[in-house]
């Protein structure tokens, strides 16, 4: 019984490691990306619990996708930074991440980000799970009315809400004043990440001890500035530390002539260039005023100036953005977006293709679970049989290694021969002592690729990537013969015997047969631990090795070469013998 399940045992084990698929792996990945967010979303639960946990994760990806588009990769994605950030429950992602989906979809942001977004407002804005559609639909109109866009916000907001919460901001109003100075610093900078840096900046300097002591060694109206007193009094008052700190500096520049005149300049001037000017020329001279010892940050001025300078289009922002929180959640930008490109073809096909890969890991799944079943038992197998694991790593090395052989011995007939039927005869199993002759014809496409329908197994572990022009059938072991006599009347006979007696892949199939006996051969040895162990999986005893070369010749020639001008020949001539 040894000699079959070891065959069996190889097969196995060769089909283990190289039916994994696209399809396959595909769905393999996925799972395992679910079971490791499982570990992560319901951590407090068991094993059963964190299965039940995966299938309502997976549920919640699919109907992600299919409400909100993307895909499964993305929506995971997502996902996972929405548990990975402790501020997000189960419950609460499971209302979140189809919305995140869509307004993705809608803005051609990644919801990644827009999640990141989502997680700030709620840690560092005071932002209810209830207002963060309608925040998300603020600062997506905020994109369409500046050039600030939603992309840059996604890369910028997470660092400015957390700078903007340590100076008192919070919530959807200051939300709003924070995307106008977005937009208006936008004007002054040479890029968005520019711009978005010098809020950042801004931000942090206002807040800063150093700001806050340089002020009060500022005397105005022969007091010290008391920054935060001033800060937290705007507060009160209704007003932004950063529409305070806007005002503060109004106050300071307010007797400086030169700056006066600038202000002027500037809302007399109508082109770009002209205005970048005139505000670096406002920057350098608040670098210099009180503002500027308060301040010590070009970047941080830089984004004072662009505010102050384009006050009423910050102000219009604000505006556009705050009637978001009014409007039905229909009317809000981000469903207008969506509404529209859900329409359009490519929409419409890649929720196609989500539908199809659903459909595909579903119909997979048990191929898979067998797949996995029979992997895990192989392992446990190899590791009580370690002597057989060697054996078997062996027999698929070797049968490499005889397909290159055959390559190199009539590689040239395996190109052209275009699936011609082959003819396998008179082969003798070893240890079996049973002669069979079998023919086998590979028509059309499975011919050329070499997957007969007999050897489906052993196409299924090549993987389809080996033997792509391989005959299949044995070598013809009387051609063999007549060759090692080398009786013939001319060359075409020998070339003809050449040809008929090339190793196929059946030869290397009885090869890996040989190594293991018939059962009626196998001597069971003694017991160890109750269980039987085959000679095959013991040391195996050193023997000397035995080479041996052949080579072919036709007429003191290689006999490749021979073939290669008698193919060469053939090739010039026609279909009726004639030349093309």
């Amino acid at each position: 019984m040894w000699g079959g399940n070891v065959t069996a045992f190889a097969g196995g084990i060769a089909a283990a490691g190289a039916i994994v698929a696209p399809s396959v792996r595909n769905q393999m990945t996925y799972e395992q990306r679910l079971a490791s967010m499982a570990n992560t979303a319901f951590a407090e639960q068991n094993t059963a619990g964190r299965r039940t946990g995966m299938r309502s994760m997976d549920q919640l990806i699919r109907r992600s996708v299919a409400v909100g588009g993307g895909s499964k990769e993305t929506a995971a994605d997502t996902l996972d930074t929405l548990l990975a950030s402790g501020a997000v429950d189960y419950t609460t992602a499971e209302k979140l991440l189809p919305m995140l989906q869509k307004y993705a979809t809608a803005t051609e942001a990644d919801p990644k980000e827009l999640a990141q977004i989502a997680i700030r407002l709620k840690q560092s804005f005071g932002i209810s799970d209830n207002q963060i559609p309608t925040a998300l639909n603020m600062v997506i109109k905020s994109g369409q009315l500046g050039s600030f866009e939603i992309k840059n916000l996604a890369k910028w907001l997470p660092q400015q809400l957390a700078a903007a919460n340590a100076l008192g901001m919070n919530g959807l109003g200051d939300l709003a004043v924070l995307l106008g100075f977005n937009q208006a610093s936008m004007i002054s900078a040479g890029s968005p990440d520019e711009a978005g840096n010098n809020i950042v900046n801004l931000l942090t300097k206002i807040n800063s001890q150093d700001a806050a002591n340089s002020a009060a060694r500022i005397k105005f109206n022969g007091k010290g500035i008391d920054l935060p007193g001033t800060l937290v009094r705007a507060r009160s008052k209704g007003f932004t530390a950063l529409e305070a700190f806007s005002g503060l500096t109004d106050k300071i520049v307010a007797n400086n002539p030169e700056y006066q005149a600038l202000e002027k300049q500037l809302k007399s001037s109508t082109t770009d260039s002209a205005r970048q000017e005139i505000m670096q020329s406002q920057a350098k001279i608040l670098e210099g005023s009180a503002i500027g010892q308060i301040i010590a940050d070009r970047q941080a001025l830089m984004a004072l100036v662009a505010w102050r300078a384009n006050r009423q289009y910050g102000n219009d922002v604000i505006k556009g953005v705050n009637q978001q929180r009014v409007l039905p959640l229909s009317q809000q930008s981000g469903e207008q977006n969506f509404d529209l490109i859900k329409g359009t073809n490519f929409y419409k096909v890649n929720q196609l293709n989500n539908t199809r890969d659903f459909a595909q890991m579903d119909a997979i799944q048990p191929l898979s679970d067998v797949l996995g079943k029979l992997s895990g038992e192989l392992n446990d197998y190899a590791g009580a049989y370690p002597g057989l694991t060697k054996a078997l790593a062996g027999a698929e090395t070797a049968i490499k290694a005889m397909t290159a052989a055959a390559w190199a011995f009539a590689g040239i007939k395996f190109l052209s021969s275009a699936g011609a039927a082959a003819t396998a005869a008179g082969t003798t199993a070893a240890g079996a002592g049973t002669a069979a002759a079998t023919a086998t014809r590979i028509p059309g496409w499975a011919g050329r690729l070499g997957l007969g329908r007999v050897l489906a197994p052993f196409a299924v572990w090549q993987g389809a990537e080996a033997v792509p022009l391989m005959q299949v059938s044995r070598g013809d072991a009387e051609a063999r013969a007549r060759l090692e006599k080398g009786n013939y009347p001319n060359d075409q006979a020998r070339m003809l015997d050449a040809l008929k007696s090339r190793p196929g892949l059946m030869d290397a199939w009885d090869e890996v047969k040989s190594w293991w006996a018939s059962p009626s051969n196998i001597r069971v040895p003694e017991s160890a631990n109750g269980y039987p162990v085959p000679p095959f999986a013991q040391q195996p005893a050193v023997q000397t090795p035995i080479n041996i070369t052949t080579q072919l010749q036709v007429d003191g020639r290689v006999l490749a070469e021979v073939v290669n001008e008698a193919n060469g020949q053939s090739a010039a001539r026609g279909p009726q013998g004639g030349p093309h």
